[in-house]
This record gives C-alpha cells, structure tokens and sequence, in this order.
C-alpha cells in the first residue's frame, strides 16, 4: 500500500495508462482501493480520492467500489456536486444489492445541494457557470450547485450572451430563465435579472413573523398593567412593543415591494433611518406638557405611547438592515432587534425599581412606588426572556448558514426551526 502513496505524492500517474494498456491488475486494484478506504477512515479524503482513482485505472471492473469510494471522498471534503456526479456514475454500472447503498448517498449529497433548472431560448446555447463550463445533470437542463450566489451565463454562435445570478439554498429548487436576441457573440453580456425566489422571500417573512410574534406579546404583557402614577411608563414600554411589531410587518411589505431580490438597495435607507427614528422617539418621550408649569408635571401617556412606538419601529428597521441583505443569517438579525428591546425593557425595569425607591425614601405615595414596583417586575421580566431568545437566535445565525432559521405555517399549527 504505501508503494501506491509513494506514486501519488510524486505524482508518478505513467503507471496508470500503462497497466490500462496491459491489461487489467485485480491485485493492484484491491491494493488501491484498500488503501482509499483506510485512507477515509483516517480522515485524509485528499489521499483516497487519488487511490480510489488509481485502482479503476488498475481495473475497470472495479469502477462502482472506485466511483463510491471517490464521492465518499469528495463529500468529506466537502464537494457534494462532484460526490453526487461520482455516486450516480457507479449507480449506472451497480448491481442491484449495491443500488440501495448509493442511491441513499446520492441523496445525502443532494440535500446539501441546490437544483437549478435552465431554460435557454434558443436551444444549443453552452451554460457557465461563475466562469467555467456546466456540468449538466443526465436528463436535461439541470444543475446541481452548492448553496451561495452564482454566475451564470449563457452563450451562442450569432447571439448576444446573457448573464444573470441565481441564490441556490440546500434542497432548493430555482429556475434561471434566457432568451437570447440575435447579435454578436462577443458583445458585452447583457445581465437578466433573475426571478424572485419563494426561499428569500421566505427568510424576511420567518424574521419578521419572530419580531411580529415578540412584540405582541410584550404589548399584550405590559398594556394589561393598570397602576396608577405610571401609566406613561407602561405607555412607553407597551408602545415599544407594538411598534416593534408593526415595524416588522412594514419592512416585511417594504422589502417584498422594493428588495425581494436582496440587493441592498433598502440598507442605506435603513441605517439612516434607524438612529432618526431614536432621537426622535428620546425627543417625543423627553417632552412634558407645559400647560400647568407645575414642578411635578409628569410625561403625558400619549406622548409616551408615540415615542415608544417611534423607538420600536426604530428597532424593527435596524433588524431588517439586517434581515434585508440574503447573506446576513436570520438570526443574526432577529437576534439583534430582540437584544435591543431586552435592553430597553431592561432600563425600564431598572430605573423604575430606582424610582420607587426614590419615593419611599421621601415618603411619597404608596400607590405610585407599588406601581414603578410592579412595572420593574414586568420589565425586568420581559427583559430576561428577550435576552434569553436573543442569545438562542444570535447563536443559531452565528453557528448556522444565511438560512438556519426556518418557519413552517399550516392548518392550526405554525414550528419554528433551526439547522446548523
């Protein structure tokens, strides 16, 4: 065995064409594909791609165990398109015991794979894919890629190429559409906007069905506190919420609407927005009414309500700065707008526990320092759970890919799931 390694890493590949053309070796070939094996077991798929490759040269009649054991290799480092190409090739030659095996390794490979349906008008024309020629599946118009953002292009004699990018997800399905016009073939390719996906549409709705989903509840929590002498506070915390979650829906509508295709063009606009709408809602919150002049005028709980809302909405548009751009995991961005208003929810709690204590030190009202008393209990509450979501969010977007959180909604039910 270690005879057949000493060939691969000089690269000593005149051995293969020569036992090809004398006919095949059964006892080389075993040796190689001996030697794959206990290379995978090793961990170096590297070494028994090579191998496994030297021994169907050895002997053709081994190209299944060959083929096999090459996409096992590829899959281990990661190239599922080529294992699947590997494992289809040796199904096409296999007998029928050995049909099972591969064709639960071909789907394994093509779970993690995205399919792209072509659609080139007219026929004949030759695909590319991010530069180099497609490897079309057997069947049609077919293409397995890995998950990501890829270049394609299509090109024929006597017509202006077209070029246009597709997103692939794992276990998706896409279509990339062409219609070529007559021109020259060297022309400068013309980009074809691509069609809107179901899947990224998908990702803005799972994020901003979470923050609708987060902030009613707060609002249902906290508007239901009736204590007298703090109803603009809980104006304030039950306005955050309920803007945070019609902020949500808003940017849901706006990115449908302006963006479905992710490509950024609301993210500047976002990132303006976002601390606006802050030092608007902190201006709103910070006015007292004037009408009295007295010393002890409080914030008025209307106003509070406004500047709460103004400050959710706020929230909701810098998650969706995030939520907005297809390569930034869901999580990363719901994770974010949940820290804020665990956050905020936290200083609500905080500086009403600092309140009541203010009152009892000067001997104030009972009933207003019960009621700072309770809305802290409720903020710091809300505050705790927040944080605890926004931890598990953060952790899922940072340990799993652009789309780790997924939302599935169906008769009477709707599951909420992660993948890493």
């Amino acid at each position: 065995m270690l005879r057949w390694v000493f060939a691969i890493v000089l690269g000593a590949w005149g051995a293969a064409p020569a036992a090809a053309s004398t006919g095949a070796d059964p006892a080389a070939a075993a040796e190689a594909l001996a030697g794959a094996r206990e290379a995978l077991a090793e961990g170096a798929p590297g070494r028994a791609f090579e191998l496994a490759r030297l021994a169907r040269a050895f002997d053709p009649r081994r190209s299944v165990e060959a083929w096999e054991l090459m996409g096992r290799a590829s899959s281990a480092r990661g190239e599922q398109a080529a294992a699947h190409r590997f494992f289809r090739r040796a199904l096409g030659v296999a007998s029928r015991a050995e049909r099972a095996r591969l064709l639960a390794r071909m789907q394994l490979a093509r779970d993690e794979l995205g399919l792209v349906r072509l659609d080139v008008q007219p026929g004949g024309a030759r695909v590319l894919v991010d530069g180099e020629p497609a490897e079309v599946e057997p069947g049609g118009r077919v293409l397995l890629l890995r998950p990501g953002v890829h270049r394609i292009e299509a090109r024929l004699e006597g017509y202006t190429p077209r070029v246009g990018s597709v997103v692939v997800t794992a276990g998706g399905e896409h279509t990339a559409r062409f219609a070529l016009s007559p021109g020259a073939e060297g022309d400068e390719p013309r980009w074809v906007a691509p069609p809107s996906s179901p899947r990224l549409a998908r990702r803005w709705l799972t994020g901003n069905a979470l923050l609708v989903g987060v902030g009613a509840l707060g609002f249902g929590v906290t508007a239901s506190l009736d204590r007298p002498r703090v109803e603009a506070e809980v104006a304030l915390s039950s306005g955050a919420s309920l803007g945070l979650a019609l902020g949500a829906g808003l940017h849901l509508a706006l990115q449908a609407a302006l963006d479905p295709e992710g490509g950024g063009r609301l993210t500047i606009p976002r990132i303006l927005l976002t601390p606006l709408l802050a030092g608007v809602a902190i201006a709103v919150g910070m006015t007292t009414p004037s009408a009295t002049g007295a010393q002890d005028a409080v914030l008025d709980p209307g106003r509070s309500g406004v500047a709460g809302a103004l400050l959710g909405l706020g929230i909701a548009t810098f998650a969706n700065t995030a939520l907005g751009e297809r390569d930034v995991p869901i999580g990363i961005g719901a994770g974010l707008a949940l820290a804020a208003l665990a956050g905020f929810e936290a200083t609500m709690g905080l500086v009403s526990v600092e309140a009541a204590d203010a009152i009892d030190r000067e001997g104030g009202d009972a009933d207003a320092a019960a009621g700072h008393r309770a809305l802290a209990e409720t903020s710091l509450g809300l505050a705790a759970g927040l944080g605890a979501l926004a931890i598990g969010s953060l952790a899922l977007g940072i340990a799993g890919d652009a789309d780790a959180l997924d939302l599935a909604v169906g008769p009477g039910s709707l599951t909420v799931s992660g993948s890493f």
